[in-house]
């Protein structure tokens, strides 16, 4: 058996290189603690997140141990986070937002880009889950239908969140998932987007004029500051240039933005609250290069070894499981850099983001799942 990167010949690399990978990353969180702007605070919530890298590196390592287990966990997820869109369904205002034209859904998530964020996870697994259903007979019927609904009800809650960076993520990571899925036939996945892409913005122009469209998902008026993100973004690269090392401690930016930034963001605050808004941003302001510098490896490196395994990969069920996986972390990551989420040890989102990740390097294979013989027809694509 073996797991990412180190594919094929049946070995397993993944374990080792993983762990000292957590080991190293919370070494330099406990770091970031030692002239940390508010040191109980900071050393507080390095202790979460080192909680959180013992579940991922140890229990989840440890317990996610053959592909069953991963898609029987991957069900439970969808079907807890349905619960919450349907409940999300009768604790909505909706009257009246709608009256007064700031309406935008975020149900039992009180916020609705965190809604937005929550969706990252819940749109790829739930559609992989109905594919999954739809290829094994004691899951047809019922559930297939219910993992559809579910991902139905996942796209229209993302749509009236008005997230624009939940959006923009769910689509590049689905890009990315589908372009891999049908790379040998790259062009021709090009052109259906590109006429697809001319239909929307040709015989739906009524839609894009329409007062949902620019209320709700364009609204124009913020656009140019995304929501006033750059003025955020402005503050923390001043700050971060003043500890551009070991940054002013893991878990302090929003206390270091509020003290030591512009006061003229007093206002901004009450509005949005004063977040980096930048996951990246975030980790420079709290970890500084050294930290931040393990989240960029990772969106580069992770991406790279994926390209090599899934170009070789012939099991049809495991190609899909992975692509959704992958259109998860490419999702999160394009989300993470209009919000600061990727550290935020308190959020479920954070959690299931970052178990998915885990996922990708603990998925056990064997030689069959990328050697096909000669003799075997061709895989046949399932959509």
């Amino acid at each position: 058996m073996g797991s990412i990167p180190g594919v094929v010949k049946g070995k397993r690399v993944g374990y080792g290189k993983f762990q000292v990978g957590l080991l190293l990353f919370a070494a330099v969180v406990g770091l970031s603690t030692v002239d940390a702007y508010m040191q109980p605070l900071s050393i507080y919530r390095v202790v979460s997140v080192w909680w959180l890298l013992i579940a991922l590196g140890v229990v989840i390592w440890r317990y996610m141990d053959n592909r069953e287990k991963i898609i029987a966990w991957l069900q439970i997820a969808v079907i807890i986070s349905t619960g919450f869109l349907f409940i999300s369904l009768f604790v909505q205002e909706w009257f009246s937002p709608m009256l007064s034209g700031s309406f935008r859904f975020k149900g039992v998530y009180f916020n609705p880009n965190t809604l937005g964020v929550a969706l990252i996870f819940h749109l790829p697994v739930s559609f992989f889950l109905y594919l999954y259903a739809k290829r094994r007979p004691d899951m047809k019927g019922f559930w297939e239908l219910f993992f559809l609904g579910a991902f139905v009800l996942g796209v229209l809650s993302l749509l009236l969140s008005g997230s624009r960076a939940s959006v923009g993520g769910v689509v590049i990571g689905g890009m990315a998932a589908f372009t891999l899925y049908y790379r040998k036939r790259i062009m021709l996945l090009g052109l259906i987007v590109m006429l697809l892409m001319g239909a929307f913005f040709s015989i739906f122009e009524e839609v894009i004029q329409s007062r949902f469209f620019q209320r709700v998902l364009l609204r124009e008026e913020s656009i140019e500051t995304f929501s006033g993100r750059t003025e955020i973004w402005d503050v923390s690269m001043e700050l971060f240039r003043e500890k551009p090392f070991l940054g002013y401690g893991f878990g302090t930016s929003d206390f270091v933005i509020s003290t030591g930034g512009n006061p003229e963001l007093v206002d901004y605050s009450k509005r949005f609250g004063l977040h980096a808004h930048n996951s990246i941003v975030r980790a420079l302001l709290e970890m500084g290069l050294l930290g931040a510098s393990f989240i960029i490896v990772l969106a580069v490196v992770l991406p790279f070894n994926f390209l090599k395994l899934a170009s070789r990969v012939q099991s049809e069920e495991l190609l899909l499981l992975l692509l959704t996986l992958f259109a998860v972390f490419v999702a999160g990551l394009a989300n993470s850099f209009f919000e600061s989420w990727l550290e935020s040890v308190g959020s479920v989102t954070c959690f299931l983001y970052w178990l998915s990740v885990t996922l990708i390097f603990r998925i056990d294979f064997t030689p069959d799942d990328f050697v096909e013989p000669e003799d075997k027809p061709k895989v046949q694509r399932s959509f």
